[in-house]
């Protein structure tokens, strides 16, 4: 075996020398071929509930922006911005129709 993993009641491992990857089912003690391959060199597990929980400033009452909160490098960490058709209010938070202006 070249790598093992083990996530929700799955055995998986990763061949080098048969070049396949296989799944096992702990429970029921099944197993399937899931992938082969040439080039399998190594074997990781991802999924959302393996990542850290983050937050942002976005995440909590979307920034205070009345539609879209952008996370940015600013020294906020975030910009607002609107749908279509509407523009940014000098709050920068809420947005608006745009006036009409007209040209003569």
């Amino acid at each position: 075996f070249s790598a093992v993993a083990v996530f929700q009641g799955q055995l998986y491992i990763a061949e080098r020398i048969h070049q396949k990857v296989h799944q096992h089912d702990l429970r029921a003690e099944e197993s399937i071929t899931l992938y082969t391959n040439e080039d399998i060199a190594d074997l990781k597990v991802n999924h959302v509930s393996l990542q850290p929980a983050q937050t942002s400033t976005c995440s909590q009452n979307n920034g205070g922006c009345d539609h879209l909160c952008l996370l940015s490098t600013g020294p906020l960490g975030f910009s607002c911005a609107c749908s279509n058709g509407l523009v940014l209010a000098p709050d920068s938070k809420t947005c608006v129709e745009p006036e009409l202006s007209l040209l003569v």
